[in-house]
């Protein structure tokens, strides 16, 4: 599915209960620990990680999900260091102009 993210988005914090991937259509993603995915950037998130994003300037990325995700609760603590099952590809693909 696709995730159009406005300027200023943040995504709800969530746990992931299965993979979740995605791939950086246009604009950049940032994670919750500062990590972020431009352009062009595959990423994939293993099983158990707790994370948010956002996008200042706004991004459009395609997600695939393998699980349900869980909301956190207030307080609940987020993911720190490299998430379980982390992995980035560098950019190998250009966005279409």
């Amino acid at each position: 599915f696709f995730i159009r993210f406005l300027p200023g988005g943040t995504s709800t914090p969530h746990e992931h209960f299965g993979m979740e991937e995605f791939y950086v259509i246009e604009g950049t993603v940032i994670d919750h620990d500062g990590v972020a995915y431009k352009a062009g950037h595959f990423v994939s998130i293993g099983p158990g990680t707790k994370h948010f994003s956002h996008s200042p300037d706004g991004a459009l990325i395609v997600a695939w999900l393998t699980d349900n995700n869980r909301v956190l609760e207030a307080g609940e603590k987020l993911s720190f260091g490299e998430p379980k099952g982390w992995s980035l590809a560098t950019p190998h693909f250009k966005p279409a102009a």
